[in-house]
């Protein structure tokens, strides 16, 4: 009814065109009809904000979001750096556009040989680091900004610059207290097959911090993949006496597996 009154409300276009776009992404895997069909909602909405206000550059990145959750990554692609074009500055376009390159080739990773991966994707790669990398610079919310940093050092494992990719952990999990950090931290460590390093790096996140929970259990995999059980009871234990019930649950799951 609103756009009907006022067809050239383009604050409505946009919304509706972006909670089209959050629906289409909501039925990702489960419904691929409804998927669509919300695409293609999202998609004409956001398109009809931009042709009344060309420098709409929210509606410009809501739009790429929705061709990249229908995997038309060029598309994606294109209109990501489009808004990039229009404010410079915006660090959630450079965010989207390092996923644009980054997630397809992600989600090749378990499918393929790193060999066949690097050689496949290695430009989109580079290209992703190179838009997250200014994203970081650019994004004052320290919350969105440990988000882009996990996905950084994701990017660096993938070509298998684990060094880089420990780094970029590390100073996710310092200076923006990601959660998620540590998981690409314990990556990184059990991709390069260094594991003893690993538990070393997870000991003096503990020495710094000693009621991280988050570290306990990484510490405690990492004891498992050295084959040492005892070590990783000894984590779960503190976890029970932190009160962290999830983590102590999920490392006794995986010593008793």
């Amino acid at each position: 009814m609103l756009l009907r009154l006022r067809p050239d409300m383009v604050e409505g276009y946009f919304g509706l065109g972006d909670s089209y776009g959050q629906l289409c992404s909501a039925f990702y895997t489960r419904d691929l009809v409804r998927r669509k069909h919300y695409a293609d909602l999202a998609i004409g909405t956001l398109k009809q904000a931009i042709s009344l206000k060309p420098v709409y550059v929210e509606a410009y990145v809501s739009l790429g979001s929705t061709y990249w959750n229908m995997e038309r990554v060029a598309e994606a692609i294109e209109t990501f750096k489009l808004a990039i074009n229009i404010k410079p500055d915006y660090a959630e376009a450079y965010f989207q556009l390092g996923n644009a390159y980054y997630y397809p080739a992600s989600r090749q990773r378990y499918k393929i040989s790193d060999e066949q991966l690097r050689a496949a994707y290695s430009a989109d790669l580079f290209n992703a680091i190179t838009a997250f990398e200014q994203a970081i610079q650019l994004q004052a919310d320290t919350a969105k900004r440990g988000g882009i940093y996990n996905n950084l050092s994701g990017a660096y494992q993938l070509l298998g610059q684990y060094q880089k990719a420990i780094e970029v952990s590390n100073k996710a999990i310092r200076t923006t207290q990601s959660r998620d950090g540590h998981l690409q931290l314990y990556n990184a460590y059990g991709n390069s097959n260094h594991l003893v390093e690993g538990v070393e790096a997870f000991k003096e996140l503990i020495r710094i911090k000693p009621d991280d929970d988050n570290a306990h259990y990484y510490l405690g995999l990492l004891h498992l993949d050295l084959g040492d059980k005892r070590l990783a009871l000894e984590e779960y234990k503190i976890l029970k006496n932190l009160r962290s019930e999830f983590w102590a649950k999920s490392l006794l799951d995986n010593i008793f597996k």
